[in-house]
């Protein structure tokens, strides 16, 4: 069941709201029905009933509802409800698109990434035309109008040389030596 009041939401919302509700069945062929509310939501929110299996479709049960607030005041209200059957919700199937979709753009990086090993390191294409060091991680070259932007990096660096003595030291198989432990 759905139900509106006109006070402010933040009033009725936990953990210490100013207001509480409580809902009671009073027919007397289902009384003790359990009840619980929603949290407020621009003033409406719903009471959540479990009926007994034995309801059936078109019965009318009456409820009570009592909302108690700041020093005690109560708001209360009485009203009829009738057992309807669930309705059934429809399943959205999937629909064609007719005409041309444009598709997305191409899945390459933006840049091209190339290694330089010792063997290059004198072809002049660290930073500044500069030949390549053991002690250079890497360079960038960058981007023109035919070019994207090309990302080098030195396999034969000195720490990384270290780090694979280190990892090949401790003999790890070869999937943890990838993942660096």
């Amino acid at each position: 069941m759905r139900v509106r009041w006109n006070g402010k939401d933040d009033l009725a919302l936990a953990p210490s709201p100013r207001w509480t509700f409580k809902a009671t069945c009073l027919t007397a062929s289902r009384t003790g029905l359990p009840t619980a509310f929603s949290q407020p939501y621009k003033g409406r929110f719903s009471v959540l009933l479990s009926l007994t299996p034995d309801a059936q479709v078109g019965e009318e049960i009456r409820f009570e509802i009592v909302a108690t607030g700041p020093d005690g005041k109560t708001l209360t209200t009485a009203f009829d409800a009738v057992v309807a059957e669930k309705p059934e919700r429809v399943k959205p199937e999937p629909r064609m698109i007719d005409g041309k979709v444009p598709t997305g753009a191409s899945r390459r990086p933006p840049y091209d990434l190339k290694y330089v090993e010792r063997e290059n390191w004198d072809n002049g294409t660290c930073f500044g035309g500069e030949d390549w060091t053991a002690e250079d991680a890497g360079a960038y070259q960058e981007p023109t109008d035919k070019q994207p932007l090309t990302l080098l990096i030195n396999k034969d660096m000195v720490a990384l040389e270290a780090f694979r003595k280190h990892l090949v030291a401790r003999k790890l198989s070869e999937n943890e030596s990838r993942r660096g432990f």
